[in-house]
């Protein structure tokens, strides 16, 4: 989807016509940062930068545009990974999301740490594995030897919200915990490829139905479906 979206607004970025000429310019550029990183910048920050921008499209445009930058004029600077943490904050700040996500079951075996990786090579021979934080659940001895059990009928309906094209935790989830909880409803914003919606895609069909979930504990009647705002137009640069 990312490399089709900036072939498509060609004479803003200049990275190729086509989403296989998009894929190529990335390609050049992480190998070029890998063989010589510029300004601190290598395939590891270039990695966070692009995991990070894949997950809300408004960040696209940034991270095609520092693409264009390093291929035209040897510039990294607007591949530098952004993040509200620094330093050790940043670092505790994962290391504890990461305990909170392994503490919910048995996290996945070497072996199939391996494999994951394995099949994702052969879909994309460079593919960007920073957000693959389950990997890191196979080594921990904190983690419980079988799942949260879910699923009751005294507790309380469960309001469940979904990006329909969400790249980092993707709806199918969503919709196999939606069976998974008694009385649940999903409000599910369709033409959206963001992770987050909440408060956060700006979306009045989306906050409606959580607002009244949270404040008054109102539960829809059935699953909820909004209309998302599709993929973004970029901004046409100051001359």
């Amino acid at each position: 989807m990312f490399f089709a979206w900036p072939a498509r607004h060609e004479e803003r970025f200049g990275l190729g016509g086509s989403a296989g000429q998009v894929r190529s310019a990335y390609r050049r550029a992480r190998q070029e940062l890998a063989a010589r990183p510029v300004d601190g910048i290598g395939p590891a920050e270039f990695d966070r930068a692009v995991y990070r921008a894949l997950g809300r499209t408004e960040r696209w445009e940034g991270l095609a545009a520092g693409v264009r930058a390093y291929l035209h004029d040897g510039s990294a600077e607007l591949l530098r990974p952004a993040t509200p943490f620094d330093g050790a904050a940043s670092r505790t700040y994962e290391s504890a999301s990461r305990v909170v996500k392994c503490a919910d079951g048995p996290g996945p075996t070497p072996g199939r740490v391996t494999a994951d990786l394995r099949r994702l090579r052969r879909l994309e021979p460079q593919p960007i594995v920073t957000g693959i934080e389950a990997a890191a659940c196979a080594y921990g001895h904190h983690i419980p030897a079988q799942s949260t059990r879910l699923g009751s009928s005294v507790v309380p309906p469960v309001l469940l919200i979904a990006s329909e094209h969400d790249p980092v935790t993707p709806a199918e989830g969503a919709r196999q915990l939606r069976k998974r909880l008694p009385g649940s409803r999903l409000v599910t914003l369709h033409d959206d490829y963001s992770h987050g919606v909440f408060a956060s895609r700006g979306n009045a069909c989306v906050d409606g139905a959580a607002a009244a979930y949270l404040v008054d504990g109102s539960v829809p009647v059935t699953d909820v479906h909004c209309d998302g705002p599709g993929l973004p137009t970029p901004r046409v640069p100051n001359e």
